[in-house]
């Protein structure tokens, strides 16, 4: 079960925790070789995972919504499926793995 991404003209469950994770990671963060600041975007992207089961999201959802650039975003999911947390799934997703 993944999360519609579509806007939803109804306020759902859903569509407030997406609207918090936006507000709580840094606008457009850029950190590159900053490994305090990846360990911290990393956490948190996790957490995203634990509380909202289902979450599935390809590269530029996942980009979009924690306001990150693409090069930080491509290492931030290599790194979250190479240490067993996300998995790419065979539609370009990325879901938690064990929930």
């Amino acid at each position: 079960m993944g999360l519609n991404w579509l806007p939803s003209t109804q306020g759902s469950t859903a569509d407030e925790a997406l609207a918090q994770v936006r507000r709580a990671l840094p606008a457009k963060a850029s950190l590159g070789a900053d490994e305090e600041g990846f360990a911290d975007v990393a956490r948190r992207v996790r957490a995203e995972y634990m509380e909202m089961p289902g979450l599935s999201l390809t590269r530029d959802q996942a980009q979009c919504l924690w306001g990150i650039d693409a090069p930080l975003c491509n290492r931030l999911l290599d790194h979250l499926v190479a240490s067993g947390f996300l998995a790419r799934t065979s539609h370009a997703t990325y879901v938690r793995i064990g929930r």
